[in-house]
């Protein structure tokens, strides 16, 4: 999937669970769900992709869960090598560990391309069940929201090929209700962004082509802002490769956080000394915790 390219550091094997309706030809969406560091199977087995509970929610809600796997590339940092010695999805760039072409967070980054080419083969044995009835006009949309940050809400729905959708917004379930989207939606999903942190909002969709009813109101709470304070905690090899620390040129057994100069520990391949750093500027670390920690 990732066609051997060694710096996606991810494992050749991946997991699926197929609940017995969608192996039984019933439509089903798709859920990708990822691991967290030292979760993968190489550290811990069948539990996360057996256990974790998402295979129960998948059958009563007719999901398949794709499960993909990283792993590790040990404890030795090497220069313009990547390095993941927890088994993490890369959230902080080690797959270019040049840091020329800094994709990670990207649909071009290359777990994510490898990703998407295991969801098109899932999808690619899918076949739409035509159906020779007339349109129900009496059934409603229906609209879910499934995530959200301290800013955006996410909203979701089962869409048809070529309608245009419509998402309309309110601060109040009986309230005035104003869309909140330009141009017309064409696929099943929507992000709605610019929001307040800690407050509820409500939504309804409607077709454009006023064939079905708008779906019911449903409403979701934006998340609290991030913490003022966000301290970065790992191994020394760890901020190193983050480009947070660095071997000091006068003695390379000491390790330096980048700005501060502030010591950290001495150096060692081989060794698991950590430090919290706090981020005080562009490219300014100090050895600190949060004030409250």
């Amino acid at each position: 999937w990732f066609n051997g390219d060694s710096n996606a550091v991810m494992a050749d094997t991946a997991y699926v669970y197929v609940p017995e309706a969608c192996a039984q030809d019933e439509p089903c969406r798709l859920h990708i769900a990822f691991h967290g560091c030292l979760q993968s199977a190489e550290f811990i087995g069948d539990s996360f992709y057996r256990y974790a509970g998402y295979n129960e929610w998948a059958d009563s809600n007719n999901f398949v869960v794709l499960y993909p796997q990283t792993t590790s590339t040990g404890s030795h940092f090497v220069a313009g090598k990547p390095f993941n010695p927890k088994g993490c999805w890369d959230w902080w760039g080690f797959t270019d560990p040049t840091g020329l072409h800094a994709n990670y967070a990207t649909r071009s980054s290359v777990q994510i391309e490898a990703i998407w080419a295991m969801a098109s083969q899932l999808a690619s044995g899918f076949t739409p069940v035509k159906s020779t009835d007339s349109p129900k006009t009496e059934q409603a949309l229906t609209l879910m929201a499934n995530d959200s940050s301290d800013k955006s809400i996410a909203l979701v729905w089962s869409a048809e090929p070529g309608v245009e959708y419509q998402v309309s917004m309110s601060d109040s379930p009986d309230g005035e209700f104003t869309p909140v989207n330009d141009q017309p939606i064409l696929s099943s999903s929507y992000s709605v962004t610019g929001l307040n942190p800690d407050t509820t909002y409500y939504f309804k969709l409607a077709r454009l082509d006023g064939t079905l009813p708008e779906s019911e109101v449903i409403s979701m709470q934006t998340g609290s802002p991030a913490a003022e304070c966000d301290p970065w905690y790992g191994t020394l090899s760890e901020h190193i490769a983050a480009l947070r620390a660095y071997r000091s040129v006068l003695n390379l057994n000491h390790v330096l956080a980048v700005g501060s100069n502030d010591y950290l520990g001495d150096w060692s391949e081989v060794s698991t000394a950590d430090a919290t750093l706090l981020k005080t500027g562009p490219a300014f670390y100090r050895k600190a915790n949060c004030p409250d920690n």
